[in-house]
């Protein structure tokens, strides 16, 4: 058996494994796309009450809305809240 016989099926298991990890940044991306989707939804419904009675404000959504899009939006939303605690 040659070296390239021998290397072969691990090669194939690697750009397989590639392949995967490349597939899930896709759907986690896709993902993301969505979330901001239900994001603007949510925005335009909360009253700036209902956003301080959660530690936000409406500026706090355009920044999750503009954070790029392999980032998750309510991560930034989770940062802004813990940035801001106790100052409401």
């Amino acid at each position: 058996m040659s070296f390239i016989e021998k290397s072969a099926p691990k090669s194939k298991g690697f750009i397989q494994s590639a392949m995967a990890a490349h597939l899930a940044e896709v759907f986690k991306t896709l993902r993301n796309l969505r979330d901001r989707q239900s994001l603007k939804a949510t925005a335009a419904r909360l009253s700036e009450r209902q956003l301080r009675d959660i530690g936000l404000i409406k500026d706090d959504f355009a920044d999750a809305l503009n954070a790029p899009i392999f980032s998750d939006p309510s991560q930034v939303l989770g940062n802004k809240r813990r940035e801001r605690a106790g100052n409401f």
